[in-house]
């Protein structure tokens, strides 16, 4: 899978609880602080290693050929409509299947009452 994410909080919401899930990489937006690093051993947790690859996202087809991943979830919160469905598009052409998270998904249960 590679996950599409400038912010880490969907995948610690789903992933580290989920064995069904192997992260192979992420890809962040263009020119960010983030492209070139890894994810740290803090967001690895769970049985998730630490060490996940963040990519430009303008290699996301080059990512998608390199680990044939079965699925794309689109992580991203503030990217407007037209934009999100281009890129559904782009990775439905090259196969995977391409995923947006719901609130039910993502939601931390608060433990105030």
């Amino acid at each position: 899978m590679v996950l599409r994410a400038a912010d880490f909080h969907n995948f610690n919401a789903l992933l580290p609880s989920n064995p069904e899930f192997k992260v192979e990489a992420f890809d962040g937006v263009p020119d960010s602080e983030y492209r070139g690093r890894t994810v740290s051993a803090g967001t690895g947790r769970g049985g998730v290693s630490a060490g996940i690859p963040i990519f430009d996202e303008a290699e996301l087809p080059d990512l998608i050929r390199k680990f044939q991943p079965d699925e794309i979830i689109f992580a991203y919160s503030d990217v407007p409509h037209v934009e999100v469905m281009h890129r559904a598009a782009q990775a439905n052409a090259l196969a995977p299947d391409f995923r947006l998270m719901a609130a039910q998904t993502t939601m931390l249960k608060s433990v105030r009452r």
